[in-house]
């Protein structure tokens, strides 16, 4: 159940949560370990001990308090004791709790009304002044590090790197396309040759172009900071701010 609602969140989105063969823990004098199948026997995550099918459910029986749910689990449990109508969630929450919909059919239980919660981006004046001098919107920074560089590096640089060199190996294509046609009245073998010379200078190309947007950087390396520190402030380690990374 889990494994598939997973798959269908990743067609569109991501799933919060790594499932499991075994989303529970057990708790011992040692802490609160993950429960891991090894063959027909179980063993606790970090542990070489292993336990029997028949020790783990007479442990379930007579200790009951010592296992708990983890963030898959979490939210059926809570709600076959205590029935939730509406909850209001986070980003995280309200990803998980879409994989861990089908548990609540398996059960047949009604599942809450999943409600995201306020969020905010909290802008510092000086990061703030950064977007404005750039005119940039907050949901820019969510993209990937050297995209949004690019993007601002061409808009305030005169000659675009990305828009010289697309015009250029636009022509050389157009320059070669017509060049097959013309030799291949010759020989046909010439086209095949033309084409592998085409090949060649557009590698030779593509690494001008890795230099050229190098030496736009250093050009630009106050503009590259600014907006590699306002990225850091807004979209801090790839994430929203505040936001819990590792679940468990």
């Amino acid at each position: 159940m889990f494994l598939l609602a997973s798959a269908d969140l990743d067609e569109n989105y991501h799933s919060q949560v790594k499932v499991k063969p075994i989303n529970i823990f057990l708790s011992d004098e040692t802490g609160r370990h993950l429960i891991e199948p090894v063959d027909d026997e179980y063993r606790l995550k970090g542990k070489r001990k292993r336990i029997t099918k028949e020790d783990m459910l007479k442990m379930l029986e007579e200790k009951p308090e010592c296992f708990s749910a983890n963030v898959l689990l979490r939210p059926i449990c809570e709600d076959y004791l205590f029935p939730t109508g509406f909850y209001i969630a986070g980003p995280g929450e309200v990803s998980y709790y879409a994989q861990a919909i089908p548990l609540y059919k398996h059960f047949d239980l009604q599942h809450p009304f999943v409600f995201p919660r306020a969020s905010a981006t909290i802008l510092e004046s000086n990061i703030a002044k950064i977007l404005m001098k750039y005119n940039l919107s907050t949901s820019q920074f969510f993209k990937p590090l050297q995209e949004l560089k690019d993007e601002v590096l061409n808009s305030v640089s005169e000659n675009s790197v990305e828009s010289i060199f697309n015009t250029a190996t636009s022509q050389l294509d157009k320059t070669f396309a017509q060049l097959a046609n013309s030799l291949e009245a010759f020989d046909k073998t010439l086209s095949n040759s033309t084409k592998n010379s085409a090949e060649k200078i557009i590698h030779q190309l593509e690494i001008l172009k890795t230099k050229s947007l190098k030496a736009q950087e250093v050009k630009f390396d106050a503009t590259v900071r600014q907006i590699t520190k306002a990225r850091n402030s807004v979209y801090p380690n790839d994430n929203l701010q505040g936001k819990r990374i590792v679940y468990y």
